[in-house]
């Protein structure tokens, strides 16, 4: 079976009152946990929006082909543009999904036009999985006027999944953040981990928003000009921070990692920052990078 996965991440986020697909669980934002899911079922990976930000995570954007017609459009691009026989079809806001769940969908999925689980009485769609064969139907159904998921898949054989058989190995499968109170129940049960290896850094470095704010003192080597940090020694830290937005994902980086840990510190307690990380082990760390 020949599978592509795509995430929607063109959505307005109004009732979160900032992109969803970019605030941060741990050490990563909730459209990179969709993505570490997906990576080992394929490398055909594609994040449906025309939002130029996203471009920093170096898979491929996809726009959809009609206006103001939410998920039912991503569904749509995603189909006229896979060559592929199935398609994972996910929302960018699910940071708990799992490989293994996915994989359970996917093999239930061979001889059905879409596959998704019904949970709480109904489908989650952006939990799913379509065949390419279904595109121009789905298309037609959008033209005719439809937009409603559940009513779209009318059209169709569906294969429904019972979500006890996904929520007894993860229960949170289907927690998605729409609102701050679901966010705030994701950073309860996934919190924060403020020190960063080199695979955490690899990882938050392409968020579109992060800030590099490097405590050493200007004449301390080597500079680290590639990832445009804020320049910031740490005798002029408490002048400085105030020009950075708290609100961003911040790493703090110093030479072996005590004054980045002692910045972070400052950062959090005395200036409010949200989403702060420092490298432990200072450049040492990020020999690899430099």
């Amino acid at each position: 079976m020949h599978v592509h996965a795509y995430i929607l991440a063109g959505g307005k986020s109004s009732r979160m009152g900032s992109n969803k697909a970019l605030l941060m669980l741990g050490n990563k934002c909730l459209l990179q946990h969709v993505i570490e899911a997906v990576k080992p079922l394929t490398h055909q990976i594609f994040i449906v929006t025309q939002n130029a930000l996203f471009e920093g995570f170096q898979y491929p954007l996809l726009a959809d082909n009609f206006i103001n017609a939410g998920p039912a459009a991503g569904i749509d691009a995603a189909l006229q543009h896979s060559n592929a026989t199935h398609n994972l079809i996910l929302s960018c806001d699910m940071p708990f999904i799992d490989t293994r769940s996915l994989q359970q969908i996917i093999n239930a999925s061979q001889n059905f036009d879409i596959t998704y689980p019904i949970h709480a009485g109904y489908p989650e769609m952006m939990l799913s999985v379509f065949q390419t064969a279904c595109k121009q139907k789905w298309r037609d159904a959008i033209l005719q006027g439809e937009r409603k998921l559940s009513e779209l898949v009318k059209h169709f054989n569906t294969c429904e999944i019972d979500s006890h058989s996904l929520l007894n190995k993860n229960i949170d499968l289907f927690a998605n953040m729409n609102t701050p109170d679901d966010y705030a129940y994701g950073k309860a049960i996934f919190p924060s981990q403020e020190e960063l290896g080199a695979d955490d850094f690899a990882t938050l470095i392409q968020h579109p928003l992060v800030q590099i704010i490097d405590v050493r003192n200007v004449d301390e080597m080597p500079r680290l000009e590639k990832f445009q940090p804020h320049e910031i020694p740490m005798s002029m830290l408490r002048n400085e921070l105030t020009r950075i937005d708290k609100h961003n994902p911040s790493i703090f980086i110093c030479h072996a990692g005590i004054r980045s840990l002692a910045a972070l510190e400052i950062a959090k307690e005395e200036f409010g920052f949200e989403n702060a990380y420092h490298v432990k082990g200072g450049i040492y760390t990020l020999a690899d990078f430099l």
